[in-house]
C-alpha cells in the first residue's frame, strides 16, 4: 500500500532536498518530539536562524514529516511501500534512506500513540488543530 501524499504534502517535504542530511535529521527529531509533546515555535525559530529561512518553512518541513511518519506508522506499511512513497518526490537516495530509518526506528512507538490513531485531514491542518488540543 503506498500513501497518497497530498499536494500540499509535497510542498511541505519539498524543502528537504535543500538542506543536509543532518538537518534533516534533527527534523525527524523534532517531529517525533513534536508527536509526544505538542509543537515549540521556539525550536522554529532557532532552526530558522540557523538555515536563513523562516519559521514558518521549519515548521512546514517538521509538519511534513510528522505527517508521513503517522500516516505511514498508522497504515502500518511495509519498508518496500515507504520507500516507493517517497521515491516519487524525487529525493536523493541518501535522503530516501535518512527518511526510512527514521519510519523504522519510530514506527511502532508512533502507531501504539493515541494521536496515531486518530483520523486527521490533510498535513497543515491536522498539525495545527492537533497541536491546539494538545495545549488545552
Amino acid at each position: 500500500m503506498l500513501l497518497d501524499l497530498s499536494e500540499e504534502h509535497r510542498e511541505h517535504l519539498a524543502f528537504l532536498p535543500q538542506v543536509d542530511s543532518s538537518v534533516v535529521a534533527e527534523f525527524g527529531r523534532i517531529a517525533v518530539e513534536f508527536l509526544r509533546r505538542g509543537s515549540n515555535p521556539k525550536i522554529y525559530e532557532g532552526a530558522a536562524r540557523k538555515l536563513n529561512v523562516s519559521s514558518d518553512t521549519v515548521q512546514h518541513g517538521v509538519e511534513g514529516l510528522t505527517y508521513l511518519l503517522t500516516e505511514s506508522s498508522k497504515l502500518m506499511i511495509s519498508e518496500l511501500d515507504f520507500q516507493d512513497s517517497v521515491f516519487v518526490l524525487g529525493f536523493t537516495e541518501e535522503l530516501n534512506k535518512l527518511l526510512l530509518q527514521l519510519y523504522l526506528d519510530n514506527r511502532m512507538e508512533i502507531a501504539t500513540s493515541r494521536f496515531c490513531r486518530r483520523t486527521r485531514p490533510p498535513c497543515s491542518t491536522w498539525c495545527s488543530s492537533w497541536n491546539e488540543r494538545w495545549r488545552r
